[in-house]
């Protein structure tokens, strides 16, 4: 009885989301999350974010918003002594074109990467900011 509460939950929430879709509106989950990268150099991050095609505001000299088609998806944070070499944060971008994404980076960026279709389902490629930020790309197979 629990459980078929909680699909017809899920199932309403869903379908709320459409309605607000199909009408215009934007759908507001109850929870979103932004990655909080560390850079030890704010104009490089900066600016490598930037070249990537994405926009940046700052907030002051040690913090910076990067957004993406009016979204805002990921913080950067100056961490003076950050050590880029041991540096293990990461983030996953799941996008709809694997492809047009891992060409653009290619073009804008020193960083290369092969797309490889993971046996989980997912169309991916990864590469490390100047900051040793893992990005991960990946569309759904």
């Amino acid at each position: 009885m629990v459980r078929a509460a909680v699909m017809i939950g899920s199932l309403a929430e869903r379908v709320r989301c459409h309605v607000i879709a199909l009408l215009g509106g934007r759908a507001v989950p109850d929870i979103v999350t932004k990655i909080v990268f560390p850079v030890a150099d704010m104009p490089t991050a900066v600016e490598f974010y930037r070249a990537l095609g994405f926009d940046v505001d700052q907030y002051d000299d040690g913090y910076a918003w990067v957004s993406h088609g009016g979204s805002e998806i990921l913080h950067l944070s100056e961490v003076s002594d950050l050590d880029v070499a041991t540096n293990h944060a990461a983030g996953y971008f799941h996008v709809q074109d694997v492809d047009r994404w891992h060409a653009a980076v290619e073009s804008s960026v020193d960083a290369r990467a092969e797309v490889v279709d993971r046996p989980w389902g997912m169309r991916e490629f990864s590469f490390h900011d100047p900051n040793g930020n893992l990005l991960r790309f990946g569309q759904n197979l």
